[in-house]
């Protein structure tokens, strides 16, 4: 915006309109600009996603085909509301500590960051709602087999966390989580009493890692859940796990984060 507001500057001096002494002085510093965000009511966002590539009108085209086979898929296997469920992984940065602080002007230049700032320690987690809330059990992917925080932790947690290279759900991660953490899970909490024989449905994204899996799950005895993706280029408006479920996993966590390192400090 500085450069910008120095090439109008430059302009209007060449159009006559600003003199050769007001461009000398106009410096189009950073208070100028907060100035004018003050007068014109102006905000500065970060930007991120792919979410306005497309109108409404075309976004609405491209799901009208999912929300059929949806629907035709919820009325062949009698799938009940809480039955649907989606699923989504998310990167998450576990060691990295918050990166600003408060303190008096005069000391500014004498504080120094920390390497735990730029800490590149990844797991991944899956995150997995129901249409009413109902939430599965987070599972979670790192690159240690057996990392030194587990020394404390109970055997639930132990059972929910797997390892590989990446850190990331390739295929056979996605296979431990369905026949390992969903399934089970299901079967306890859905698959009683009357609702002994439910099929759901897992809405899943176009990920590599999920290609053949609904195959993979008939073969292995699991059929009675489905799968189903949505269209490519409308997952960030309407992938339920992206409209703030898994932003607010993360905040819940650094929260937490900050509040044990400010506890281990006093």
């Amino acid at each position: 915006m500085e450069t910008q507001a120095k090439e109008f500057a430059k302009e209007l001096n060449h159009r006559g309109i600003m003199s050769d002494q007001s461009l000398e002085g106009f410096k189009a510093s950073t208070g100028s600009i907060s100035n004018l965000r003050r007068r014109k009511y102006l905000s500065i966002m970060k930007l991120h996603g792919e979410l306005n590539l497309m109108s409404d009108e075309a976004y609405e085209n491209l799901i009208v085909g999912f929300r059929q086979e949806l629907k035709d898929l919820i009325q062949e296997h009698n799938v009940r509301e809480e039955h649907v469920f989606n699923a989504d992984q998310s990167a998450l940065y576990s060691k990295g500590s918050p990166c600003t602080t408060i303190c008096a002007k005069d000391r500014c230049p004498f504080i120094t960051g920390t390497k735990a700032m730029k800490s590149n320690a990844l797991i991944t987690k899956m995150v997995c709602t129901s249409s009413l809330g109902k939430k599965c059990p987070m599972a979670y992917v790192g690159k240690a087999r057996n990392p030194r925080c587990f020394v404390n932790v109970t055997a639930d947690l132990k059972r929910r966390y797997t390892s590989n290279k990446t850190a990331w759900f390739n295929r056979g991660v996605t296979e431990w989580w369905f026949r390992d953490i969903f399934a089970p899970w299901f079967d306890e909490d859905f698959r009683n009493g009357d609702d002994s024989e439910a099929h759901c449905i897992v809405i899943l994204d176009g990920c590599s890692a999920h290609k053949g899996i609904g195959d993979w799950l008939r073969e292995n005895g699991l059929g009675h859940i489905h799968l189903t993706s949505l269209p490519p280029n409308v997952i960030l408006k309407y992938q339920p796990t992206d409209q703030g479920i898994i932003a607010w996993c993360k905040k819940i966590y650094k929260y937490r984060l900050v509040k044990d390192l400010l506890a281990l400090m006093l």
